[in-house]
């Protein structure tokens, strides 16, 4: 479990020199959520000289951006309903983290979920704004049915790479406060 946390560790942040100051027990129960208090859940991994700052437990999972901490991406698993939500905000206003790569992050979180035997059963995903709200209603308005817009945005990408092929959305509101929810299911 050491390794696989360093190698995280070493993907979001480059590799560490050996002079951090990241005690290898404090590295290893991170990695043994079930182990820790709950006040503990979010304690910060922070090497001093990076550009991010990572927590993990065993149910969530959360990298931010330490220049701007609006973009993040977190994901937290609901145990009782085995359901990922899902919060990616790499992108503001034209403006693009430099540090976190949403794709790569989905990929450790997948990698980091499966280590820990969690089961995913489904992906949530709530829109207002942003990337996948954009490409939803583009392909919308292109003909593109509710079920096939969900699966062109960035999170459908995703959630199809790693076999959630259904998906359930609703489509709220309207106007500026028009909301939609994709369920992605296996």
């Amino acid at each position: 479990m050491k390794t696989r946390l360093l190698a995280v560790l070493i993907i979001l942040f480059g590799p560490m020199p050996i002079s951090v100051h990241l005690a290898a027990a404090d590295c290893y129960t991170i990695t043994q959520p079930h182990s820790l208090p709950a006040a503990e859940y979010w304690d910060w991994l922070i090497r001093k000289d990076s550009d991010v700052e990572f927590a993990m437990t065993r149910l969530k999972f959360h990298v931010r951006d330490r220049q701007n901490p609006k973009f993040q991406f977190k994901a937290v698993v609901d145990k009782e309903d085995e359901s990922l939500h899902l919060l990616v905000e790499t992108r503001y206003r034209g403006s693009i983290s430099k540090y976190l790569n949403a794709t790569k992050l989905f990929e450790i979180m997948m990698k980091n979920f499966s280590d820990m035997d969690v089961r995913i059963s489904r992906i949530s995903a709530y829109w207002v704004d942003g990337t996948n709200y954009g490409t939803f209603f583009q392909m919308k308005a292109a003909g593109a049915s509710d079920e096939a817009a969900a699966f062109a945005t960035w999170t459908g990408t995703q959630a199809r790479n790693y076999g959630f092929h259904k998906v359930n959305v609703s489509v709220s509101g309207s106007g500026d406060d028009t909301r939609v929810v994709s369920i992605f299911s296996k």
